[in-house]
């Protein structure tokens, strides 16, 4: 997991990234809602939604790398170690993800995301998102998926 901000990006990823940072650009200065091609290995999703006090979704991908961009309001993301956690739903290829619920242990680490921010998921990294920070609240946010040999099969 990564967070850091945006002006940042080029510490972590190659100069064919920059057609991603375009897109995570255009949506967030005029979103429009749903999933959008970039390129063969990654799109974009853009959503906007309340964020809850209450508990949410905690999953983890295997095959797709998410990064996650807020472009208004802020939204909270909790880290959890998979071992403290009981699997809900097993794998899903058609979603690529595995659910989790609490199993009693509650070592966590949040990470606040705000416009100008990026977190960056990998495989096997747990998160619970549309967490709030504080008092609920309207974001728009931005997820681009990213195929995971994008990182592990570079030349």
């Amino acid at each position: 997991m990564i967070h850091d901000f945006l002006s940042n990006w080029r510490l972590y990823f190659p100069a064919e990234f920059e057609v991603v940072m375009q897109a995570v650009e255009s949506h967030a200065q005029t979103p429009q809602w749903g999933e959008f091609p970039i390129n063969d290995w990654a799109y974009a999703k853009v959503m906007t939604y309340t964020t809850k006090t209450a508990d949410h979704t905690t999953e983890s991908h295997k095959n797709w790398v998410d990064l996650q961009v807020v472009s208004s309001g802020i939204e909270q993301i909790d880290l959890y170690a998979p071992d403290d956690l009981i699997q809900s739903r097993a794998y899903s290829i058609d979603d690529d993800c595995i659910f989790y619920q609490p199993s009693g242990a509650d070592r966590r680490s949040s990470v606040l995301l705000t416009p100008g921010m990026f977190g960056l998921f990998f495989p096997g990294d747990v998160h619970k998102t549309q967490m709030a920070s504080k008092e609920p609240q309207e974001i728009i946010k931005i997820v681009i998926k990213i195929k995971y040999e994008f990182f592990t099969h570079r030349k």
